[in-house]
């Protein structure tokens, strides 16, 4: 467009987005990126919006994205076993959504799925939330809390946006994945747990 007032109107009558003349060839080819993108998300939205998280499966995910059905192929597999698994991938593109189609799909799809997003914990808060705590452990202690651990026992906890964790709760729970214990703040013994672990981020944590 070459009028900004006819590009606003189009933007409010719902257009996706609009290009400048003349012609950016760049611009051009990123507008269409995006607009694929959108519209692979909403068509996953569409097919799925009357199910609620606990009932897709990988089988739901087929299809809905280019190059998914690989993605969901090796998903299966993974399903089937107790390894933990890490899903990369922008905000907004359905990784708890993927997150849950494994769990539902798994042998522990009867059990608990709890989620709880790493990002929004305050810093100090972080290991007894997740690994609890006993009671007078420390100022404000008043109870004895189990944590996020104990809770999915038997099932899948889903860890989001585990790259904002802080390092030093990562090396606990590093030692989750090998001993399969947790240490509950202000608790003189570890306590086994049979939990799957499935973590999310947005980051490149390879960097």
């Amino acid at each position: 467009v070459n009028d900004m007032s006819r590009a606003t109107e189009a933007m409010r009558q719902g257009a996706f987005d609009y290009i400048v003349k003349p012609l950016d060839p760049a611009r051009f080819a990123l507008t269409i990126r995006n607009a694929q993108h959108v519209s692979r998300l909403q068509s996953v939205h569409a097919r799925t919006k009357w199910r609620t998280l606990s009932e897709i499966g990988l089988h739901d995910l087929i299809g809905h994205a280019d190059g998914l059905s690989d993605l969901v192929t090796t998903a299966r597999k993974i399903a089937a076993t107790d390894v933990p698994v890490l899903i990369g991938g922008e905000t907004g593109t359905g990784k708890e959504v993927f997150a849950h189609a494994i769990h539902n799909d798994s042998p522990r799809s009867g059990s608990a799925f709890v989620a709880i997003n790493c990002a929004a914990i305050p810093e100090n808060l972080v290991e007894s939330i997740l690994f609890g705590h006993e009671k007078g452990a420390f100022t404000g202690a008043t109870d004895k809390t189990p944590g996020k651990f104990r809770e999915a026992e038997g099932g899948t906890i889903f860890l989001d946006e585990i790259g904002d964790m802080p390092l030093s709760a990562q090396t606990r729970l590093l030692r989750v994945l090998q001993q399969h214990e947790i240490q509950p703040v202000g608790a003189a013994h570890p306590v086994p747990i049979h939990v799957r672990v499935i973590a999310a981020t947005n980051k490149n944590l390879e960097v």
